[in-house]
């Protein structure tokens, strides 16, 4: 049996030992008085079950655009076979595509997230500007969320700022006829209704005059 001095000094217990990795441990804790000659109760001390866990998470395989063009990008990945262990995921940002140089952004997704979105804006980059987004997996091996073990980031995707246009904010699109005053519907909604039956008053009239 390891005291518990004996399993957190790695001075005497080597945690990444596969001797040690997946055994199940317990904790006691007691009552800081001297029971005397009695016997400590059960009510007087407790038991934390544990086990050590130095393995991180698989790398994430990312199957969104690696080289997405916009105001908003989105990062999606599979489901990772380890993702019961998994409490956490942490986008990073890089100038480069070496994900050893690349900086925590700060935004994360929970447990089960499947994708993790961020603006142009909030990795502040202008149109035309461009970085290297990464995603990593956090395993539940911790007493707070995000400090378990890590695992690889996943490959690079190279993001592009650029602004986002409407059909007729187009230069290249002619919208002459894109005015029209739509009704709103009871849902909030525009529609065209009145445009149709414009249309239909002026098709009706049309044919009643070659008559």
């Amino acid at each position: 049996m390891l005291t518990l001095q004996e399993l957190v000094d790695t001075t005497l217990v080597d945690c990444n030992n596969t001797a040690l990795e997946g055994q199940p441990y317990e904790i006691y804790s007691f009552r800081n008085e001297d029971p005397g000659g009695n016997d400590v109760l059960p009510a007087d001390y407790g038991i934390a079950a544990f086990t050590v866990d130095v393995t991180p998470p698989e790398q994430l395989v990312i199957t969104s655009d690696l080289a997405p063009v916009g105001s908003t990008f989105t990062i999606s990945w599979n489901t990772p076979t380890d993702s019961n262990s998994i409490a956490q995921y942490k986008l990073y940002e890089g100038d480069t595509a070496d994900a050893s140089a690349a900086t925590d952004t700060g935004i994360t997704g929970d447990q089960n997230a499947k994708s993790i979105s961020v603006s142009a804006a909030a990795l502040g980059l202008l149109p035309g500007e461009t970085t290297y987004l990464f995603v990593s997996a956090i395993d539940i091996a911790a007493m707070r969320i995000g400090d378990g073990n890590e695992g690889e980031p996943s490959e690079a995707t190279f993001v592009t700022g650029a602004e986002t246009i409407g059909f007729c904010d187009d230069p290249t699109v002619d919208c002459s006829g894109c005015s029209v005053s739509p009704m709103i519907l009871a849902n909030g909604q525009p529609g065209s209704g009145p445009w149709l039956l414009g249309l239909l008053f002026t098709i009706v009239c049309g044919w009643r005059l070659r008559r």
